[in-house]
């Protein structure tokens, strides 16, 4: 799967081509760099909101049921969604605690499906998100990103 065309990125407030990001590795996302000497600098991804809303609806049932079963009173994206009656995407995403509370739940993988198939030579790595916010036609991710020295 690749990335849509609306997917964009800027990196270091320069748009980079997406053919060049990726999202850091499962066992390192989100954790300090070791060994390689890295530059650090914050990244801005825009997603069509559209996808956002897919992604929402796609794990909407199999979470409701999980809560539903074993509620948690401290799990963020429950209490939202909850809050929201159980709103289907297009409601949920457009409520901010709601929408930092999805991406916050599983940031590697909202970065994964806009980011679509990594590129066999990145130039950056996507480590963290750390912002999002609704912009009409898309979500804005930020966070920050790496490249080697």
């Amino acid at each position: 799967m690749s990335a849509p065309a609306e997917v964009q990125v800027t990196v270091g407030d320069q748009p980079v081509a997406l053919t060049t990001v990726c999202r850091r590795g499962p066992m390192n996302f989100g954790q300090n760099w070791r060994g390689v000497p890295m530059v650090e600098a914050r990244y801005t991804l825009r997603v069509p909101t559209a996808q956002v809303v897919a992604a929402v609806d796609a794990l909407r049932a199999e979470f409701r049921a999980d809560a539903e079963r074993f509620p948690d009173a401290d799990d963020a994206l429950e209490q939202a969604w909850r809050r929201l009656g159980w709103a289907a995407g297009a409601v949920a995403v457009a409520d901010a605690d709601f929408l930092w509370a999805f991406v916050d739940f599983q940031p590697a993988d909202v970065l994964d499906d806009a980011l679509g198939v990594s590129p066999a030579a990145p130039v950056w790595f996507l480590n963290t998100v750390d912002g999002a916010e609704l912009h009409g036609a898309h979500v804005v991710l930020t966070g920050v990103a790496g490249r080697r020295a």
